[in-house]
Parts: C-alpha cells; structure tokens; sequence
C-alpha cells in the first residue's frame, strides 16, 4: 500500500534518507512524495489522494512547521479524518521546532537523536497496514488474528501455513484454522522464479490467488466443527499454470472452555480476507513519485 510523506522543499535531503532507511527494513511499502510548497493546499490533495493511502509520514522541521499547509491544513480534525478511513498519520522529527497542535500527546518518530530509534518507531507504527502476511480483523463477535510462514521442505518444495486464530469476544474458547499448502515441483520452480523477477510479495501473493481461487467458486464453505476432537481434511489446488498444484492439510482444533457447541467455521471467507488483504497491500499505486 502506498504511503504518502508530506514535506517542504527543502526536506528532500531528509526524505531521501528516510526511503533509502525503510527499505533496508525490508518494509514493504510504495512510497509518494508530496513536496509541497507554500500555498499549496494539503487538504485539497488529502481529499484527492487519500483513497487506498495507508500511513501518512509528516516531515516536521523548522521549515513545515512555519509553512501555511502546516499551520492550516493539518488539524487534529483533518487528522481523526484519516485515522477513521485507518490511515496511520505518523509526525517525523528530524530537527527541534515549533510543534503543531495536531502532534501533541500523539506517538511520533524521533531523529534528533537517535536515528535507529526513530526509524524503528516508524516501521513498528505502521507495521500493521504494510505486513502482507499478518494481520487482525474486528469483528462484531469475534477478532481473526492471522499469518503466513514460508519456506522449503527437505525434498525442496514449497511450504505454506495460512495460520488463522479466532477469538470470540464473549466465549471463553479460540478456535484455531490452520491450511498447510505444499508445492509440487512446478509450483515450487515458479514461486522461485516469481521471487526473482516479481519480488517476494508477488511470489506468495500468487499462491493465496491460487488458493483463493479453488475456494471461489463454491457457494458456501462453511465447515461445522465440534469441540471434542480436531477435524482434518486433505484436498488438491490447481494453480494457474500449466501443471502447478498443490497439496492442502486442513486443519481446525479449539483452545480454552468446552462449550460443548458446533462451531460453524467459514474457510472460505478466511481465505477471501487473506487475499484481500495481501492484494491491498502489495498493490501497485498508479503514481508513485511527485
């Protein structure tokens, strides 16, 4: 997802440092510059930009802090704005200035002195909305906490666990949803030369479209699930190409109370959130340099 980094012109020193930072952080980000000027509006283009922006970093210097987007346009107001549509707004310090009403008693990232330290707070900050592989959804009734490992096993293929963890917000049990996938050759070759020429996040997000995909079709996949033992269940996914599948261990378990209850589980709209979630992320903006 892309994230916006507000600054005045003559920040670009500073800025320039900052991308070069997170991405030997490995964050998995497009990053958009917005350079603006005075008398350039930051409401007007927040209003025209906003759609699909998952953090805004704010340059906060001597120079912004006296310019008049600064002064006028970012608000606590403007700010309960975008923190509504879960846009993370971070302030980034990297000189001793006037600070703006809109930072006060509001977490920010601090390079006056201590660099390492400031970076860390920005990438731990937005870690949430530029994770492809891990995430929590809040729900009426429950939170869905989940993750993706990969890696290789002995024989050389593919290994994927899609590890989904449900917390019901008044039953006092989770329930755990694991789908283990593993790659044939074929698949295992393409992931590989997908990483190498796509990057490692186009590389896992072909295999959750794959599984994704298998689920698609099908009305409904609800599997009702009793506490008294854990429930397996094996399948078969065709990937997209030619000769690509994979092998899938499904397999679901409680933790905590026995309510002695069935417990509806919905694989596929599991499934559906991890793509749309991963997809969202790793989304290529349609401009990414201002």
């Amino acid at each position: 997802m892309p994230i916006f980094i507000c600054h005045s012109p003559n920040e670009k020193e500073y800025v320039d440092s900052l991308v070069v930072q997170l991405a030997r952080h490995n964050v998995n980000i497009w990053i958009d510059l917005w350079q603006l000027a005075d008398g350039d509006s930051l409401n007007k283009i927040i209003q025209e930009e906003v759609q699909g922006t998952s953090a805004l970093l704010v340059i906060l210097s001597k120079n912004s802090t006296a310019s008049e987007w600064c002064k006028n346009d970012l608000s606590s107001d403007t700010v309960r704005e975008l923190e509504k549509k879960n846009v993370v707004v971070m302030p980034v310090m990297f000189e001793d200035c006037d600070v703006p009403e809109f930072v006060r008693g509001k977490l920010f990232a601090d390079f006056r002195t201590d660099c390492d330290d400031g970076l860390s707070t920005i990438v731990e900050g937005i870690d949430r909305v530029t994770n492809p592989t891990q995430a929590r959804i809040i729900q009426i009734k429950y939170n869905l906490d989940w993750s993706i490992e990969w890696g290789v096993l002995m024989n050389d293929s593919l290994n994927a666990i899609f590890t989904y963890v449900l917390m019901h917000h008044t039953l006092s049990f989770s329930c755990v949803v694991t789908i283990h996938l593993i790659g044939n050759p074929v698949a295992t070759k393409l992931f590989e030369e997908n990483k190498i020429n796509n990057g490692a996040g186009a590389a896992k997000l072909h295999v959750a479209e794959a599984l994704n995909a298998h689920f698609a079709p099908i009305p409904n996949v609800v599997l009702m699930f009793s506490e008294d033992h854990d429930k397996c269940s094996q399948f078969s996914i065709c990937g997209a190409s030619p000769c690509e599948s994979y092998s899938a261990t499904i397999t679901i378990k409680t933790v905590g109370e026995d309510t002695g209850r069935d417990i509806p589980v919905d694989l596929k709209g599991l499934v559906e959130r991890t793509y749309s979630h991963m997809s969202e992320v790793l989304r290529v903006p349609k401009r990414s340099v201002h």
